[in-house]
């Protein structure tokens, strides 16, 4: 598939190895390539996404990786009950932006990453804990992106964003939204508009069309409830904008999905 997931976040970090095939990481602010041996680490709630498509343009036709979450809990609990940990994390400043690990560092992640992938439930623990100090200790490490929380409007538009992501399936409206902001409908009108490039309209349907695409590739869901899902009150009306985003029906779009995948399912 193209895409692993829509633009999301969420309260763990994320440390994800690249084994196969080629896309692009949108980090916060940032954009990069990815290919077989990057290795990666999202903070906690930084939006992110990782987009399965060559950097030439044309779609991969698989991607494989191998991924391990942790709260922070984790890493504040191992350092408070073992001192050996405590001695050299807490000097330590926790990356606030998305990296990516330098090849002798990517190395040994892959490495430990495979053993829990194989291993038992206390061996994954273990693992993950010989992991930490590889994590956040490392000297070769590159920032991709930086949280869009360095200024009040880059704040104001990410809170925008999350309420978006938060309440698209509801009839959400731009008052609401700029409610969230702490500005009034029309100020908040013209700052989303320089801010995303489009109406505050066209991105929550451009937002909803995408999540209704997703459904349809990854779920069997009726499309009458996928319409609902995605926030469309009007059946007829969600088919029309599909179409107009995608080229398909959403229909011809499920159908042409199912006949890719007689000829291959994409690994993932």
């Amino acid at each position: 598939p193209k895409e692993e997931a829509r633009l999301h976040r969420h309260d763990a970090w994320e440390l994800l190895a690249v084994v196969k095939g080629e896309g692009v990481l949108v980090a916060g602010d940032g954009k990069i390539p990815f290919r077989s041996g990057t290795v990666a680490l999202i903070p906690p709630m930084m939006p992110h996404q990782w987009i399965y498509e060559s950097v030439k343009g044309t779609s991969s036709a698989k991607v494989r990786y191998l991924m391990a979450s942790f709260p922070q809990r984790l890493v504040d609990q191992v350092t408070t009950l073992f001192p050996e940990f405590r001695n050299c994390l807490q000097r330590q400043q926790l990356p606030e932006s998305a990296i990516c690990f330098g090849s002798r560092t990517a190395a040994r992640l892959v490495k430990g990453l495979t053993a829990m992938a194989i291993g038992s439930e206390t061996d994954r623990l273990a693992d993950m804990i010989r992991l930490l100090p590889q994590i956040f200790l490392g000297d070769d490490q590159v920032t991709v992106g930086v949280a869009l929380k360095v200024q009040s409007c880059n704040r104001r538009f990410q809170k925008a964003l999350a309420a978006i992501m938060r309440d698209y399936m509801t009839p959400v409206t731009l008052g609401d939204i700029a409610r969230e902001a702490g500005m009034n409908a029309s100020a908040f009108s013209s700052f989303f508009h320089r801010q995303a490039g489009m109406t505050f309209s066209s991105y929550l349907t451009r937002y909803r069309l995408n999540v209704a695409a997703d459904l349809l590739r990854s779920t069997r869901k009726p499309i009458a409830e996928i319409c609902s899902l995605c926030g469309f009150r009007d059946p007829p009306h969600f088919t029309r904008t599909f179409r107009k985003r995608f080229g398909q029906s959403p229909s011809e779009y499920r159908s042409a999905i199912a006949v890719g995948q007689e000829s291959g399912r994409p690994e993932t």
